[in-house]
């Protein structure tokens, strides 16, 4: 899917936590993850300890500290990948993305 992406071991543990919220990240207004939340900035869970450093996905989200939270191919139906966990935070963001996933899954 991606081969040319590369990824990193994080130095810090600002990323490792079992909290339900732990950071905030910037969204790409001109990207599909935008589209579907119609947010710049959420807080989100974040329990990795590895980060994308490089690929020719679209990056459409980081974090504070540089890390990259989502990507997403532009020219698919619905193609987004994102660090957190969306399926762990039961709130009405998380649910529009979750949501628009099943619908894409349904056509």
């Amino acid at each position: 899917i991606f081969k040319d992406g590369k990824m990193e071991v994080l130095k810090n543990k600002n990323h490792q936590s079992s909290k339900k919220n732990v950071h905030q990240i910037q969204i790409d207004k001109k990207s599909k993850l935008y589209q579907i939340l119609n947010q710049e900035t959420i807080v989100v869970n974040s329990r990795h300890n590895e980060a994308l450093i490089s690929t020719s996905l679209k990056k459409s989200a980081y974090s504070n500290d540089g890390v990259i939270e989502a990507v997403e191919d532009p020219d698919k139906k619905f193609f987004i990948g994102v660090q957190w966990h969306p399926e762990s935070l039961k709130d009405e963001l998380n649910n529009k993305l979750l949501n628009y996933f099943l619908l894409c899954a349904k056509k």
